[in-house]
């Protein structure tokens, strides 16, 4: 493990995304993943008796499809030797045995993240006939001062997220993702977001229409507090953002980014950041107005599995 995040800190910090993981972090981190086999989905490269990269794949089961995510890492010293097409191939391969071992009747696709900084990984997986799926925008506002006095629209009142609250709350973000194709709402919050160290629900700020009972809308924020002890930095996130259709366009969002800047200032924290669609502009444009500056671009790069 200490040679492993050893690589994976000269890798990122190359690319302009410091990290500063620890053996500890990667043992409890894979250990607890059930769908990533240390001794079955992790690849090490090796020049002369020194681990010089690796990479690993895991999977997830999305509505009507399968995703395998590849991930690799090489030091710098030793990129653009062909190594990370090795590893490509090998991931490719692992990832149709994990399709023998556990069919779907689903379409697979593996799926491959690159950072604008990774010019070389770019053009790696576009050679290897990988497609653009998607874009992420990671957008940080740099200071927590000056935040806005922003009113609720009239005929909406924030109330605190207490446990009896969570189905409703949770109904009213899955109905916000109808529209974009999201399933029908169960209010039922997966347990695996119940149980991650970022649920904090005492930063949530969420609306309630007061003549119907109803949220309409809420936004999510939390502080993880492992990364910013790694990165010695006091950040929260503005997160899991969200209004009913019938709410949209009327201010709701704008008004609950600015409670939410304040319950993170007021938590100790001095920036926030968030992540959005790069092909969503409305969205952008709102959080670009509310003081957050874009940071990085990831493309996410898809290939089917048959192909």
């Amino acid at each position: 493990y200490s040679r492993l995040a050893y690589i994976i800190k000269a890798s990122e910090n190359a690319d302009s995304r410091p990290v500063n993981v620890s053996a500890t972090d990667l043992a409890a981190r894979w250990k607890s993943s059930p769908r990533f086999d240390l001794y079955r989905d992790l690849i090490i490269a090796e020049v002369d008796g020194q681990d010089v990269g690796f990479g690993r794949v895991n999977w997830s089961d999305e509505p009507a499809r399968r995703t395998y995510g590849l991930n690799g890492y090489i030091i710098p010293e030793w990129r653009r030797k062909g190594i990370g097409l090795a590893l490509l191939n090998w991931l490719e391969e692992r990832t149709r045995v994990h399709a023998g071992e556990h069919p779907t009747p689903d379409p697979c696709f593996n799926h491959i993240n690159a950072t604008q900084y990774q010019v070389g990984l770019h053009a790696l997986v576009r050679q290897a006939g990988y497609g653009i799926k998607e874009s992420w925008v990671l957008m940080v506002r740099p200071s927590l001062q000056d935040i806005p006095d922003t009113p609720l629209p009239e005929g909406l009142e924030v109330r605190p997220a207490l446990p009896e609250q969570f189905p409703a709350i949770w109904c009213a973000v899955e109905e916000a993702y109808v529209p974009e194709g999201g399933p029908p709402p169960t209010g039922e919050i997966p347990e695996d977001f119940k149980n991650d160290a970022n649920f904090q629900p005492e930063l949530w700020q969420v609306a309630w229409e007061i003549s119907t009972g109803k949220v309409v809308g809420s936004v999510m924020a939390y502080v993880n507090q492992a990364e910013n002890k790694q990165l010695g930095i006091r950040r929260g996130y503005t997160e899991g953002i969200s209004t009913t259709p019938a709410w949209r366009r009327r201010g709701v969002a704008r008004a609950l980014i600015a409670r939410s800047l304040k319950a993170q200032r007021e938590a100790g924290m001095i920036e926030s950041a968030l992540v959005c669609s790069g092909e969503n502009l409305n969205n952008y444009k709102l959080y670009a107005s509310c003081g957050f500056q874009e940071i990085k671009r990831d493309t996410v790069y898809e290939k089917p599995l048959n192909n």
